[in-house]
């Protein structure tokens, strides 16, 4: 409404600003007052003139009038004042009533007390998501009341100051100030979020309690359980001891796997080391009855994919999964892992290529599936 207002009312205003005391050019007195017209005019011409110089100041004033009146609806009822720039609104924060912004402040007092810290960082210029969460979640009574007395509730809009690159964030810290596990921001309910924080809270406090035992003393399947929470936690100290332990020994082959996934993270897939520890895995399960060599060529499919420049080869990334189907021709599992790399070819701009794959998928995919692939299949070609 206020465009709208402006869009009429700057124009009228102009026009009526540009007439010589609200008048038009090209009424008779204008002229009279410039000297156009010269005494040796008939009275009654002259006054026809002033009578119509007359009728246009009314017209005038009434303009004038109509515009003081838009003005004061403008000011008065919509509390807009078109003289005045529209300041920006603040950015949306979390409430100071259940939120700190002093993360020092609440660090001491979670020495004290000895309650974890539930630190949110948000972007505080520009960001749609951290105004999203500030309203649908951390200002929200159904987010707060589970968790307040359980953490201690501090914001900071400088995520940077963390060295945390993405934001919205939520992380769990220790009274120590270290974190404990974290919780990515996604559109969903404050359930979610109170469900998500307090059981990572708990595998916490599960996994260190069981660090501090001796962990060898552990069965095998409890140490699988522990080395997921730790994965989970992102915690890669305990990873690494909880694998240490699992490796030794006949172990199955899942600490194996893991080593291997590990190793990945600093190797080339054809590192000497990688390739080694491949084979070993490998001759455990030959014939992949446990799904092994599936777990293998997905790792290497992923490690190359997250090194493609732009200079490498998509040959080279698919790779591993073209090996897998020729290898053990499995129909069940062939038409995921050649929709995985349809899917993969068409995110860099290979619509040509993505078709062929997603066409083979097509034909081996059970019937319920079929549907949504046939769509998917129609959006493609016609991106060719």
């Amino acid at each position: 409404m206020y465009t709208r207002l402006c869009n009429f009312l700057g124009p009228l205003a102009s026009s009526i600003c540009s007439w010589p005391f609200g008048l038009r050019p090209n009424s008779a007195v204008y002229f009279l007052r410039k000297g156009f017209l010269t005494p040796s005019l008939e009275n009654k011409q002259r006054q026809e003139q002033i009578s119509r110089g007359r009728q246009a100041q009314k017209v005038a004033k009434s303009r004038c009038g109509f515009l003081l009146l838009a003005i004061f609806i403008s000011t008065h009822l919509l509390a807009v004042d078109p003289f005045v720039e529209i300041e920006e609104m603040p950015p949306l924060l979390p409430s100071l009533r259940y939120w700190s912004d002093d993360f020092q402040k609440t660090k001491k007092l979670s020495q004290i007390d000895q309650k974890p810290i539930l630190l949110a960082l948000i972007n505080n210029h520009d960001c749609p998501w951290s105004e999203k969460i500030c309203a649908d979640i951390l200002n929200n009574p159904l987010f707060i009341q589970p968790l307040q007395g359980k953490f201690l509730l501090v914001f900071s809009d400088t995520p940077e100051v963390f060295h945390v690159e993405k934001a919205p964030l939520l992380l769990l810290l220790n009274p120590e100030g270290e974190e404990m596990a974290r919780v990515d921001y996604r559109p969903s309910t404050p359930s979610y979020f109170v469900t998500q924080i307090v059981e990572l809270y708990a595998d916490y406090q599960k996994l260190t309690s069981a660090l501090q035992g001796d962990i060898s003393l552990l069965e095998e399947s409890e140490l699988e359980s522990f080395f997921l929470v730790a994965k989970k936690l992102v915690r890669f100290e305990d990873q690494r001891r909880i694998l240490e332990v699992g490796l030794k020994g006949d172990r199955s082959l899942f600490f194996l796997i893991e080593q291997y996934s590990l190793l990945l993270q600093e190797r080339r897939v054809k590192d000497k080391e990688v390739v080694f520890l491949r084979k070993k895995i490998e001759e455990k399960d030959p014939t992949n009855e446990l799904g092994t060599h599936l777990k293998l060529a997905l790792l290497d499919f992923e490690k190359n994919r997250s090194k493609l420049n732009k200079k490498g080869s998509l040959k080279e990334v698919i790779r591993p999964l073209i090996r897998y189907i020729e290898q053990f021709q499995d129909p069940e599992e062939s038409w995921q892992i050649n929709w995985l790399i349809a899917q993969f070819l068409f995110s860099r701009d290979e619509a040509a290529r993505a078709l062929k794959y997603a066409e083979i998928s097509y034909l081996q995919a059970p019937e319920p599936a079929k549907p949504e692939l046939a769509q998917t299949i129609a959006y493609l070609q016609s991106q060719i």
